[in-house]
């Protein structure tokens, strides 16, 4: 309310305390620090999600589908891969003899994939360019038997477990064949399940025949890492 005394004006406020430009002053700058605070509160809860979505997967594997290869997987296969030669099962044979053996790791070794015209192509140094193609539904990863276990993925070296089978993950494959001078033909066949953009595990098959009729049958674990 109002009130007027000796032609001067002066505000009153509620319980008959009185209010003047200092004190209104003062309210706005208790609610603006009040203000303030709570946008720096909130700014700092978003620095800090977005800080630990910065160094966070985009890719799911196990939450991904055929239809999600095209436009949202595909493009970011494309780089620098390490290529891990995990542990394996060789077996050779010769006429009626056959002899099986256990294949350890044996390093690693780069590779690129290419995004070209909405397809990804492995460059693989020893047989050329292969293309990436998304694996059929029913094409499941055949495991490896290692130290007495059925494996199609080597945790070790992945660094990660994920929250579903192969057989729940986007898959992919490809193959490549080439014949040596001295005759031997190889074919190469590389079954992929995809746990992140940077990550992707599962079986290389290598199978050969010789000029002389020998024939050889391998399959060990390999992870595939950016690098």
């Amino acid at each position: 309310m109002a009130a007027q005394r000796g032609g001067q004006r002066r505000k009153v406020g509620f319980a008959g305390l009185e209010t003047g430009s200092d004190t209104l002053l003062a309210a706005l700058r208790i609610d603006l620090k009040t203000k303030e605070f709570a946008v720096k509160r909130l700014m700092s809860a978003v620095m800090c999600i977005w800080g630990g979505l910065a160094g966070a997967a985009e890719l799911d594997g196990c939450a991904l589908g055929a239809q999600d290869y095209p436009e949202i997987v595909a493009p970011l296969l494309e780089g620098a891969w390490r290529v891990h030669n995990g542990p394996g099962l060789m077996m050779m044979k010769m006429g009626a003899n056959e002899m099986k053996m256990p294949i350890p790791p044996m390093g690693h070794e780069m590779m690129a994939m290419l995004y070209r015209d909405g397809a990804v192509f492995a460059n693989m140094a020893q047989f050329g360019e292969a293309e990436v193609r998304l694996a059929d539904a029913d094409n499941q990863i055949v495991p490896v038997p290692v130290d007495g276990a059925q494996r199609d993925l080597d945790f070790d070296r992945l660094g990660l477990a994920p929250d579903c089978g192969t057989d729940g993950m986007l898959r992919l494959e490809f193959e490549q064949e080439r014949i040596d001078e001295d005759g031997t033909h190889l074919w190469l066949h590389v079954q992929l399940a995809l746990l992140d953009e940077d990550r992707l595990g599962g079986v290389l098959t290598v199978q050969g025949r010789g000029s002389d009729g020998a024939e050889t049958h391998a399959r060990r674990l390999v992870s595939f890492l950016r690098h």
